[in-house]
């Protein structure tokens, strides 16, 4: 299902919904889009916006729906639940690395790295219920720097065979204060039968490129900066096939910003409940600014709306006091 050098798009909570989808879609598309981690326990107790965390448009074919929940019987009957409700999904993946403390506090995310005795029956009963669905996992270094857990892990993770895994080599505590380790992704690339997905840091083209030629990764998953400029996947499935095209060390395209803040505030209005607004519209801001000169007093004025109507008008507005900043050069 996961062809070798596909583009993946990673799970970012308030960032990767179905507005973020459409976008992508819009510039050309990723190869496969993870979901924003869905709780096992709410889609089960059906609440007020679980229909728009699975509202899987544009693409349910190559959408995957990432779970999250501390219960084997809630991740279970949660992926039966969307696989009977939007047959269309890719599959089903299980968030195994949030270390948020709400999310380690119900024994999900990360905490399953230390549920080792609970694997294999969850992993058998995922697998029973996805048949003919892809079943992944996403998960990081662990709590510590302990590569003797991190391989206890895989080895319980292995006979379950998943059909994919993405690792991101960071421990609970890094966060984003240190570079991924890249000599961890070798090795659970060689200790697993199925394909590895490499995500983390890969922040320009020159990273892009030397992690395929040092790593030989069967998969890429794009996180902050496909957030920051939701046409990478494009330009990057363009440099894959030509390579030698690309005669500069960077990629870059000329892009309107201005078309780009009115397609996601449209579908913003459109697509997103009232009470998720404010908070995606700041979430998209603190990606949109790094691309403008004046893009951190833009992201202080959205944070400060009062409504994300309000928000919405001052990144309108940005463009209108700086027509030079409606279409500019991206590079990557």
């Amino acid at each position: 299902m996961l062809f070798k050098g596909a583009l993946l798009s990673a799970p970012m909570a308030s960032v990767t919904d179905v507005v973020f989808r459409e976008i992508c879609e819009f510039y050309g598309g990723a190869d496969y889009y993870i979901t924003e981690m869905i709780s096992a326990p709410a889609l089960l107790k059906q609440g007020p916006l679980e229909t728009y965390y699975c509202n899987f448009s544009p693409a349910p074919e190559k959408t995957i729906a990432q779970l999250v929940g501390g219960r084997v019987s809630d991740l279970i009957s949660a992926a039966e639940l969307l696989l009977s409700r939007a047959p269309q999904l890719a599959g089903i993946d299980i968030n195994m690395g949030c270390s948020a403390p709400l999310i380690m506090k119900k024994r999900a995310g990360l905490a399953w790295m230390s549920r080792l005795d609970e694997l294999p029956g969850l992993l058998n009963g995922l697998r029973d219920m996805t048949r003919g669905k892809s079943l992944s996992l996403k998960f990081r270094i662990g709590l510590t720097d302990d590569e003797e857990a991190l391989m206890a892990f895989l080895e319980r993770v292995i006979p379950g065979l998943p059909d994919f895994v993405t690792f991101h080599g960071r421990t609970k505590k890094d966060k984003f204060s240190r570079n991924v380790r890249w000599d961890l992704f070798d090795k659970v690339r060689e200790a697993c039968p199925f394909p590895v997905v490499a995500n983390g840091d890969i922040s320009s083209l020159y990273r892009f490129s030397a992690l395929h030629r040092l790593h030989d990764p069967h998969a890429v998953m794009m996180g902050r900066s496909a957030a920051q400029s939701p046409w990478l996947f494009s330009e990057l499935k363009a440099y894959m096939e030509n390579p030698g095209t690309v005669k500069t060390p960077c990629l870059s395209r000329s892009v309107d910003f201005s078309s780009y803040v009115s397609l996601f505030t449209g579908r913003l209005f459109s697509l997103v409940p009232e009470p998720l607004r404010k908070s995606r519209v700041e979430h998209f801001a603190r990606y949109l600014s790094p691309n403008l000169f004046w893009g951190n007093h833009l992201l202080n004025r959205v944070s400060a709306a009062r409504t994300a109507e309000e928000a919405a008008s001052f990144m309108s507005e940005y463009f209108i006091k700086h027509p030079e900043e409606k279409i500019k050069t991206w590079s990557y």
